[in-house]
């Protein structure tokens, strides 16, 4: 049902939905600009949390996903798992500050740039 979801959500942007480890999930989206990532992020994390899958382990009772959404450009002899690596700490980040959520540092440093 999550991975379904994702893929309705991301349905014409995204280039891969996969499953990326036990409960990870990983949407590949190029072309799309930060601030468009983030908001197919939210309606993904919406999508989820409108399915009301109960879970008993869940502070809340229900499914809920917590996103972390990054963009790079990537510098000559920079692989792919650095793009990763930065998702993936946004997203233990997202955990950390109470799940359900979706976090960008792309983000972040972006308005503090401006």
């Amino acid at each position: 049902m999550i991975a379904m979801a994702l893929s309705l959500v991301a349905l014409d942007k995204a280039l891969i939905v996969a499953r990326y480890g036990g409960e990870e999930f990983a949407l590949l989206l190029p072309g799309l600009d930060i601030e468009h990532a983030v908001a197919l992020a939210e309606e993904a994390r919406r999508s989820i949390e409108e399915l009301l899958m109960t879970h008993a382990d869940s502070p809340c009772g229900i499914v809920t996903i917590s996103i972390g959404v990054e963009s790079r450009v990537p510098e000559p002899g920079q692989s792919a798992a650095c793009l990763v690596e930065a998702a993936d700490r946004a997203l233990y980040d997202a955990k950390r500050r109470g799940r359900n959520m979706v976090i960008t540092h792309s983000s972040l440093l972006l308005s503090a740039a401006s």
